[in-house]
């Protein structure tokens, strides 16, 4: 199986992949985030595949996305993610590094993730 650390922005994702035994299979790979630059990448690696992603404002499309096509994919809790969070040096390919890494141990803090039901009556809340 692989683990795949995202980390997002508005424009891009850089993302790291590593396999069980914790070597790197895809080093922060920088992806522009296109639905379809996103999914081929995912598609190509062949493998069973764990995306996390930390929740961050524009999470629900890209969760959206990977579970249309079928992409197993968790949404790790930035405030409680300390690996993170307290690192000196902070980066893109090292975040998603991490991120990968806490996946393939079963380390992430999940947070919750509402179905697109709530989050549409959410909306009509608002």
């Amino acid at each position: 199986m692989l683990h795949a650390g995202m980390d997002m922005h508005k424009h891009f994702s850089v993302v790291t992949v590593v396999d069980d035994s914790g070597n790197e299979v895809v080093k922060g790979k920088k992806l522009e985030n296109r639905d379809l630059e996103i999914v081929e990448f995912f598609k190509s690696l062949q493998d069973k595949l764990r995306v996390v992603i930390e929740a961050g404002s524009n999470w629900m499309w890209m969760t959206d996305l990977l579970d249309d096509y079928g992409i197993e994919n968790l949404l790790c809790h930035p405030l409680k993610t300390k690996a993170i969070a307290s690192a000196r040096i902070k980066t893109d390919k090292l975040d998603s590094l991490t991120l990968s890494q806490l996946l393939r141990a079963n380390f992430i803090p999940e947070a919750y993730k509402p179905d697109q039901k709530a989050r549409s009556l959410r909306e009509l809340l608002r």
